[in-house]
């Protein structure tokens, strides 16, 4: 997170002996290395329910989850992490978000920010990568 600039003075850390994850009620971000061509954001989430996982940590149960993501303050997606696994069997789940020529074009690194929705939080990411369109893949 360092390497990235994280930033984002409300955040957490959570972690139930497994994974590692972000997650805020306010605002957070990394600054990412851009690649040439079409991208897409690519984000690792978190979405263990505690009654799927024993090991959970009760005090990330913070939710609801719905949050924008931005890239270079332009909105490319809204996300609520109900959606992305309802029955939330699976630990981790990775989504694919394409950003549009406008606003990743030309650039070297981009800004990929994770902003709540009023009175929910933004996050329980793992990772948050940025890739070339076509060589992504959700899980």
């Amino acid at each position: 997170e360092g390497s990235h600039h994280l930033q984002g003075d409300r955040s957490i850390l959570r972690d139930n002996n497994e994974f590692l994850w972000r997650e805020s009620p306010a605002s957070f971000s990394y600054d990412l290395a851009a690649d040439a061509g079409p991208m897409v954001v690519q984000v690792r989430y978190f979405t263990a329910s505690p009654q799927a996982n024993p090991y959970y940590v009760a005090a990330a149960a913070a939710g609801p989850y719905t949050f924008d993501i931005l890239v270079d303050g332009q909105k490319i997606a809204t996300q609520n992490l109900a959606d992305l696994h309802p029955a939330r069997r699976e630990q981790t789940i990775t989504a694919d978000y394409p950003i549009p020529a406008a606003v990743g074009s030309g650039k070297k690194s981009i800004t990929v920010a994770f902003r709540p929705h009023s009175g929910d939080n933004a996050g329980r990411v793992i990772s948050v990568s940025v890739l070339r369109a076509g060589t992504a893949s959700s899980r």
